[in-house]
């Protein structure tokens, strides 16, 4: 029984944690996920990320970056755990793929925006790169940074900032 609480008690501050940066739906939205691209947009997503991180020079990395802009606002997106008896929460569109799968995705991005990985000098990734660096030092996308990406990744989009100057 001393576990069930623990893991309960646990279960809930992540719950808790997670909703930080979730912002509260409008009151009149009572359907989710009906406008979120997530699903749609994810195969395509993942596999030119996939594609971009091999460092194939087939404009996978254009297209990372493309559809990475365009999951970070929050539409309609809904977790099964941004919704309680009281208060509903929409998210960004990329959170819906996972803590995981969004510390890949974050990281990718970083480091086509830093120019810190040599595999992505080649004039195949000059595009991808100037798209990456200047969605990395977005107030958007750092609205989708939390807990410890944000940690990891607020200095370092601060300094590419400051770069930039």
């Amino acid at each position: 029984m001393k576990y069930n609480i623990i893991t309960l008690t646990i279960v809930c501050l992540l719950g808790f944690i997670l909703n930080v940066h979730a912002s509260e739906a409008p009151t009149d939205m009572k359907e989710f996920n009906i406008k979120c691209p997530s699903n749609n947009l994810f195969p395509e997503f993942d596999r030119s990320y996939h594609e971009c991180s091999h460092g194939f020079a087939n404009k996978s990395c254009d297209l990372f970056v493309e559809l990475f802009e365009k999951l970070i606002p929050e539409y309609d997106c809904q977790r099964s755990f941004d919704s309680t008896k009281d208060k509903k929460y929409i998210v960004p569109a990329i959170w819906l793929f996972g803590s995981a799968a969004l510390e890949d995705y974050v990281n990718l991005l970083y480091k086509l925006a830093s120019n810190k990985d040599k595999m992505y000098s080649d004039v195949f990734f000059h595009s991808a790169k100037e798209a990456a660096r200047n969605i990395f030092i977005s107030d958007k996308f750092t609205k989708i940074l939390d807990g410890h990406l944000a940690e990891e990744y607020l200095p370092k989009v601060n300094k590419l900032k400051n770069k930039k100057r």
